[in-house]
Parts: C-alpha cells; sequence; structure tokens
C-alpha cells in the first residue's frame, strides 16, 4: 500500500513499524513508570494483624469498642487508620470528653502558641 502525504511518500509497512515501535516505547515508560510507584507504595505499606478479639468485621475492617462519650460515632475502622497500641507502663492515659457538634464536628482548643511571625508581602 502506498500513500502520498505531501512531497513525501510513506510505504504502509515503514508506518505500521514506526507505530509498532512509538507503541512499544510508550509501554516500556508505562512499565517503568509503575515498577517506581509498585515500590513506592510498597515501603509505605504495611501489614497490620491484630488478635482474635479484636472485633474484625472483614479482611481490612475492625470495629472498635469506643468510649461512651464518642458513642454517637461511626465504629469499624479501615487497618489504615489504626495503629498497634504498644503499652507503656509509665505513661499515664488521661481522657479528656470531647464535646461534638450535631453534625459530629468539634472545635479544638489550642493549648499553647508555639511560634508567632509576621508575614511581609512585596508591595506593588
Amino acid at each position: 500500500m502506498l500513500s502520498e502525504v505531501g512531497d513525501t511518500r510513506i510505504f504502509g509497512l515503514e508506518v505500521i513499524h514506526e507505530t509498532t515501535e512509538k507503541i512499544k516505547v510508550i509501554k516500556d515508560k508505562l512499565k517503568i513508570a509503575q515498577s517506581r510507584q509498585k515500590s513506592y507504595a510498597d515501603i509505605r505499606r504495611r501489614h497490620l494483624e491484630f488478635e482474635e478479639g479484636d472485633h474484625r468485621i472483614g479482611t481490612s475492617t475492625y470495629r472498635i469498642a469506643l468510649p461512651p462519650n464518642l458513642s454517637s460515632l461511626y465504629n469499624v475502622f479501615h487497618v489504615s487508620q489504626l495503629k498497634k497500641y504498644i503499652p507503656n507502663p509509665h505513661q499515664i492515659l488521661s481522657h479528656e470528653s470531647v464535646q461534638l457538634k450535631s453534625n459530629i464536628t468539634y472545635d479544638p482548643m489550642p493549648i499553647q502558641i508555639i511560634d508567632r511571625s509576621v508575614k511581609a508581602l512585596r508591595s506593588k
């Protein structure tokens, strides 16, 4: 098959070969990007497995027993949102009550102001 584009002649087999080569290059670049993304995700992925009595709902969700003041919250969480608690006998845990609004939000209160700065903007 022979076709003309302007003054140049392009043979059908050459077009097919050139397109095939470009597709191979694109596939190779996609494989490189996918492997880079996979290695990045594998570093940060952590496999968490909790004890038998931990109220597992599915392979990656758990039902958590919440204190009474948080009973209005949904108590099923994804594993990625949980951290395993390692008890420390020297650490004293204090529970603070949280006042929830009707839309299940709260206003966090600042504990301490650590730093102050004045931002100077360019004036034109």
